[in-house]
């Protein structure tokens, strides 16, 4: 079954609900996720990079966002042989750095999470959302995935501040 256009509070779910009884799809999730990784190991190939040496941010951690993280953490855990993918990403939402205190994440979002005592002292704006460019400032991402829809994200500034520490960035603007 190939799942399209699903609401975000039913993509997963419908997902997870019929996955041990037939092969099952969703394209947001797993078809953009795996284009994603497609080329992200493209340019790490180009660089000379390795994934499990990576520090991602994800701005955007809807269905699409979550999948890419996914697929990233699976290729992580897969070149470690071991665990510990997901502490490679960091995802925001429109409510910036999801955080593990957040009662309003969402299921799908809940194993990116970031432990509040991580991000404790990263500065909040006055709705006391820790956005992109403090994560950028903070985490120093090596790769920098939007798939947002908030427009005017990708800032000159979040560039150049990544461009700082990284000499080869990625940045992908979904």
């Amino acid at each position: 079954l190939h799942w399209e256009d699903l609401g975000a509070s039913n993509a997963r779910r419908v997902l997870d609900r019929h996955k041990d009884e037939c092969l099952t799809f969703n394209d947001d999730i797993q078809g953009t996720g795996a284009v994603t990784l497609a080329a992200v190991l493209s340019a790490l190939r180009a660089s000379g990079g390795r994934l499990a040496d990576q520090r991602v941010v994800v701005h955007g951690a809807g269905t699409a966002g979550i999948g890419i993280a996914e697929q990233l953490a699976a290729a992580v855990e897969e070149e470690r042989a071991g665990a510990g993918g997901r502490r490679t990403i960091w995802a925001l939402s429109s409510r910036g750095l999801l955080c593990a205190s957040d009662d309003r994440l969402r299921d799908f979002q809940r194993p990116f999470a970031r432990p509040d005592e991580e991000a404790a002292d990263f500065p909040r704006d006055r709705d006391g959302r820790i956005g992109l460019a403090e994560v950028v400032r903070h985490v120093r991402p090596t790769i920098l995935i939007g798939t947002s829809g908030q427009s005017g994200s990708f800032t000159e500034e979040v560039v150049r501040t990544m461009a700082a520490h990284c000499e080869r960035p990625v940045v992908l603007p979904l």
